[in-house]
């Protein structure tokens, strides 16, 4: 499954789309992939791709390694426990309701290392829980 992500993103990295999103179905388990962890999370740390997961394994081995995915590129898992076309509602409304948040950085060294980014919502008065999802980090340009 880590082999299969990695790859997907050098894919998707052609891509001149301006919004970019991939989705993921499988059971959560990798067989001997010859990426790491490690590695994909930086693949992942670096793109602009959102990736879905669809824990089709009923949510319980691999659903952290799908989890950690899809969170850190700002994305959701889903367990498919309540059929794909719902999931797949699902995600096209996530898709089409998103807010783009900017960022500037107090810190403006061009250091080129992984920089983390924490985010607090206060949801307004009359309106009730809010979920929300973003990147949880970038990295500084070098130049």
């Amino acid at each position: 499954m880590i082999d299969a992500v990695y790859m997907a993103m050098n894919e998707i990295k052609k891509s001149k789309a301006e919004r970019k999103a991939l989705i993921l179905v499988s059971d959560g388990e990798d067989n001997s992939s010859r990426y790491t962890t490690g590695e994909l999370k930086t693949v992942l740390q670096e793109s602009e791709v959102l990736i879905y997961s669809v824990d089709m394994g009923g949510g319980y081995e691999g659903s952290s390694l799908m989890r950690g995915i899809s969170t850190e590129t700002g994305a959701r898992m889903f367990v498919a426990n309540k059929g794909l076309p719902d999931i797949a509602a699902k995600i096209s409304v996530d898709l089409r309701n998103r807010y783009l948040v900017g960022y500037a950085p107090t810190n403006p060294a061009r250091d080129g290392i992984y920089h983390k980014v924490e985010v607090e919502m206060s949801p307004p008065k009359g309106l009730g829980k809010l979920k929300w999802y973003w990147r949880r980090g970038y990295y500084a340009p070098t130049e």
